[in-house]
């Protein structure tokens, strides 16, 4: 085999491992990109909900401590 035929083998072969490279991460960007406002939009209710507990717990200890004071 001479060289210049084992070099176009390895060149075919480092080819197609790029186009697969190039896919997979394709593939992950698109999943990411998906994924990250549904992970946003989560962190945004969770935080909503904790600020809501939190005043809705001032205000019944506040009506707490009216009711015994």
């Amino acid at each position: 085999m001479s060289s210049d035929n084992k070099q176009d083998k390895e060149i075919s072969g480092m080819r197609t491992d790029i186009e697969w490279l190039k896919t997979g991460l394709g593939e992950i960007r698109t999943q990411v990109f998906n994924d990250l406002p549904h992970q946003i939009q989560d962190i945004k209710n969770r935080l909503f909900y904790g600020f809501m507990i939190g005043i809705a717990s001032v205000i019944i200890t506040q009506i707490i401590l009216k009711l015994f004071v």
